[in-house]
């Protein structure tokens, strides 16, 4: 999508696929090649910043807690969670996260989350109908064993047979918050993505991935002064 001049880019996929720290290597390696940015800058006529946003910011401590617990939240909950995402992101848009002595027009914006959900995505996707998704694909076995070793991470991967056959971990409450339309976690393993997107294998090295996701950076189509 194009707001406020900015291009969205959103690389997504199951928590530990490495989401973040493509997005990062990937900023880095662009403000490194001078090439790249003077040929952005050319067809945006105008100084191009590439920045990053991690959405992880947003999530609540008490869902961070939750989910440290294999507790997941309500559809209510994290929809609620979603709009407050969209919110943030509009915001940051129209603040700008670049140089402030530099245009914020025609820069593009790299999103990171896990997106695990449809209805996430869709609330998403429905704020920001032009932005451009990127898939880190990687196995549940791999992102879970990436995830258990990151001691200060929040989330302990996908949602295991045991937490959906009990009926006491089947849903969490935020003061009382009960939502009885999410009677299981099935839908916290991460969703089948049936809309189109670009894929990145989450097995390659981060440094490939990280140049695959600049020249999809600079294939976006953007607006000129």
């Amino acid at each position: 999508m194009k707001s406020d001049g900015s291009s969205i880019v959103v690389v997504f996929g199951r928590p530990g696929a490495g989401k973040t720290t493509i997005s990062s290597m990937a900023i880095e390696a662009f403000e490194n090649d001078q090439q790249t940015m003077m040929m952005m800058m050319m067809r945006s006529r105008k100084n191009f910043v590439l920045t990053g946003l991690d959405l992880d910011v947003c999530v609540p401590q008490w869902m961070k807690d939750n989910f440290s617990k294999g507790m997941y939240p309500t559809l209510k909950q994290r929809n609620e969670f979603a709009f407050e995402c969209c919110k943030y992101v509009r915001e940051k848009l129209a603040g700008g996260e670049a140089d402030p002595a530099k245009p914020i027009n025609n820069n593009a914006t790299i999103i990171s989350f896990s997106f695990v959900n449809d209805d996430l995505r869709e609330i998403f996707r429905s704020n920001f109908p032009e932005a451009t998704w990127v898939l880190v694909d990687t196995s549940e076995e791999e992102a879970t064993r990436r995830i258990q070793s990151r001691q200060d991470h929040f989330y302990t991967g996908e949602a295991s047979q045991s937490n959906t056959d009990n009926d006491e971990d089947r849903t969490i409450s935020r003061e009382q918050d009960h939502d009885p339309t999410n009677q299981d976690n099935s839908d916290w393993k991460f969703a089948a993505v049936t809309f189109e997107h670009e894929i990145l294998d989450g097995k390659e090295a981060v440094e490939k991935n990280a140049l695959k996701l600049i020249e999809i950076i600079k294939k976006l189509p953007m607006a000129s002064a």
